[in-house]
């Protein structure tokens, strides 16, 4: 299929198309600073491509330069198979491409008609004749406030006035109506709300209905994985990851996604622990010497005292210093095979669980279980965590149950108390890095937890309600 455009470009040679939009080896740069470093980028006929990553990974700053909003500084745009270059989003929209902007494109002083169909009014003729045709602009503005549920608000209103989320419907539907070919939706769900949110994605699913693409930019896998066909993860202003949504998950998504965080994170989180590394121990090896060589003629106690607090305070930094690099560091897993069965009798053994009185403990493990390929150290690891801090949320007189059995083929851990549970807020941030609900020997938790299991293959999942207990699921799968 050969196609044509009239444009800056147009003496360029049309090649067969194999995409609707491309950008090849594309650079943006901002004087000194790389927004954009050599990125490759397509959206196919009829496709819908979510653009993901974090804030400040390039996402916004590619869709501009696709348009012509920003310069490229080197590589190549293509549309419908041809070399071109838009010298402004005018010319982009001449293409046939409309995009709704994470910026809102408003005049706030203009009313919602105005806005809607700026530089592009509607218009009849009577002979030599042409007119503003107000009448049919009106009916589109009263069907589109219908639809995104505003029925109540007039056409002829401010844009100043209206809230975020409607001025946000706006753009998004202003867009939808006049996209011929590509419509991009930059950051379209960030000011709405649930029932908008939907809205917006029932549009997204018309376009491609109509035989358009769209390209989803946004940093919610949650959102965009409803309606897209394919998933583009950039980090850092470079491309991160390019997949088929039948070749993953949402899950497998959402961490992608996390992981690029993660890379900006360890930057941040060395620098720090190694910052805080060499005071802290001069200052542990101070208190030391205070409490070894000297002596006070008044209130020796007190004295006492207040080193053993300082050095024990010193001890728990040292301690989150120690998880700080550790988390920096990605682990070296020292595989073997291993029996789940004896993985845990080993493990209770080591602990000597027996000998925490007071606390009832149950052990129920099944005979059929298999053997896998994992570092025992660090498995002993995750489970003495779950297992202590089962302990620890059982008072006198409590009980914990520890369970091991096969569920569709994969060995299962649940490590169950019946302590106080875990408030809901308290639930969703468990597996932060450095979240950590214990005053003393403040560490990673339950982060290091989930990554140990999942470098393994397997899932961790926290099931907990306030006064009934908490119940903590391994499932474990072959690496």
């Amino acid at each position: 299929m050969l196609s044509t455009m009239t444009g800056p470009d147009s003496s360029v040679a049309v090649r067969p198309c194999t995409h609707l939009a491309e950008v090849k080896d594309l650079s943006v740069k901002f004087g000194n600073i790389v927004a954009l470093d050599h990125v490759n980028f397509h959206v196919g006929r009829n496709e819908i491509v979510g653009l993901l990553g974090d804030n400040g990974a390039g996402k916004s700053t590619l869709v501009k330069a696709l348009v012509g909003y920003h310069f490229i500084s080197s590589g190549q745009i293509l549309f419908e198979g041809k070399e071109t270059c838009f010298r402004s989003p005018q010319q982009a929209y001449q293409a046939g491409i409309e995009v709704a902007y994470q910026e809102l494109a408003l005049a706030k002083d203009l009313t919602i008609l105005q806005n809607f169909f700026l530089g592009r009014e509607l218009c009849r003729r009577y002979g030599p004749l042409t007119f503003l045709d107000r009448k049919a602009m009106k009916k589109v503005i009263r069907d589109i406030l219908d639809e995104a549920g505003f029925p109540e608000k007039p056409f002829s209103e401010r844009i100043h006035y209206l809230p975020g989320g409607l001025r946000q419907i706006i753009e998004i539907f202003r867009a939808n109506y006049f996209v011929r070919k590509l419509l991009i939706l930059d950051e379209p769900t960030a000011a709405l709300s649930e029932s908008e949110t939907s809205k917006a994605l029932r549009i997204v699913k018309r376009v491609k209905e109509n035989g358009m693409s769209v390209i989803f930019v946004t940093h919610s896998a949650h959102e965009v994985f409803q309606v897209a066909d394919r998933f583009v993860v950039l980090r850092n202003g470079r491309n991160y990851v390019d997949l088929k949504k039948e070749d993953t998950s949402l899950q497998e998504l959402e961490k992608l996604i996390i992981s690029s965080r993660m890379s900006v994170m360890k930057e941040i989180v060395g620098s720090v622990a190694h910052q805080l590394r060499n005071p802290l121990s001069i200052i542990k090896f101070s208190a030391e010497l205070l409490a070894d060589d000297y002596t006070v003629n008044n209130d020796n106690g007190s004295y006492g005292r207040i080193v053993s607090m300082i050095i024990n305070e010193v001890e728990v930094l040292e301690n989150v210093v120690s998880n700080f690099l550790n988390f920096v560091h990605p682990m070296k897993l020292r595989l073997k095979p291993v029996l789940v069965e004896e993985l845990i009798r080993g493990l209770l053994e080591t602990l000597r669980i027996r000998d925490f009185h007071g606390v009832e403990i149950g052990i129920d493990i099944r005979k059929n279980l298999p053997r896998l390929l994992m570092d025992e150290c660090l498995m002993k690891q995750a489970l003495t965590n779950v297992i202590l801090n089962a302990v620890e949320a059982s008072s006198l007189g409590g009980k914990i149950q520890i369970r091991a059995f096969m569920e569709h083929a994969y060995p299962v851990i649940e490590v169950q108390d019946w302590g106080p549970g875990i408030e809901e807020q308290m639930l969703q941030k468990l597996f932060h890095p450095f979240f950590s609900t214990k005053t003393v020997g403040t560490g990673l938790g339950l982060s290091i937890v989930k990554q140990i299991v999942e470098c393994h293959g397997g899932t961790v999942e926290v099931h907990s309600r306030c006064g009934e207990g908490t119940t903590v699921r391994f499932l474990l799968k072959e690496r």
